[in-house]
């Protein structure tokens, strides 16, 4: 049994739409790119940005909470359970990010056909589904792009902690929870679980090309940023 789910009817009605507006030219790709961005894949992004907002709101307020001196009580628990909360926070924001991560998408299929693609693996990882196309099995993907993005992660951490003593992952590399690439990146979730026709599974395509575009250029300047930080910390008088 696959581990996806076919939803022909929303995929034929969307599709019908869709294919009503190709008069528009040149302009087809990018309005209804945005199209399909606002109709399909805003309620990911807002369960994501919902999630990342508790999350954000919960290491606040401990925080908080360990600077007020006239509750001690409250104080020593904050402080107690920070390091504790801060380790699932980092967990959990690693998690999500690495799935809603478009950069793994475009990554994934070089990798299995480079790799596996002669081999009985692939026959576990790729199937075509009953629209005729290329299809990855959801659980393989969503455990390599966790994988994946945790050692990416770990490996850029630990570099730029030797390259550069000031720099703090949550603070410099972690990615801001209204981050523009994981909301194209929403796109990933219905390409690896659902099976829609070419026009939709096509317009969702250029959301992952635009979130990939956005996601390296983010990347790449908060590197910049990083390696132009000072090496000492600044004092504050």
């Amino acid at each position: 049994m696959n581990d996806q789910t076919t939803i022909q009817p929303i995929s034929m009605n969307a599709s019908l739409f869709l294919e009503s507006h190709k008069s528009l030219g040149s302009l087809y790709e990018p309005v209804m790119g945005g199209f399909v961005f606002f109709s399909i894949l805003m309620p990911i992004w807002l369960l994501y940005l919902a999630l990342c907002s508790i999350l954000s709101l919960g290491h606040f307020l401990i925080r908080k909470g360990t600077l007020k001196e006239y509750q001690p009580t409250l104080k020593n628990t904050c402080i107690l359970i920070q390091p504790y909360y801060q380790c699932i926070y980092l967990i959990i924001r690693t998690i999500i990010d690495g799935i809603l991560n478009p950069t793994t998408l475009i990554v994934y299929p070089f990798i299995l056909q480079n790799l596996f693609l002669d081999t009985e693996i692939y026959q576990h990882l790729v199937y075509i589904n009953n629209l005729n196309q290329v299809s990855y099995y959801a659980k393989p993907y969503f455990l390599f792009a966790i994988a994946a993005y945790s050692l990416w992660t770990f490996a850029t951490h630990k570099l730029l902690r030797l390259v550069k003593p000031t720099y703090h992952y949550d603070k410099h590399i972690l990615s801001k929870f209204c981050s523009i690439s994981r909301f194209f990146g929403s796109a990933v979730i219905y390409i690896v679980i659902f099976d829609f026709n070419n026009t939709i599974d096509y317009l969702l395509w250029i959301n992952i090309y635009i979130g990939f575009g956005i996601a390296c250029l983010t990347y790449l300047s908060r590197i910049a940023r990083i390696i132009n930080m000072s090496d000492f910390p600044t004092k504050k008088y």
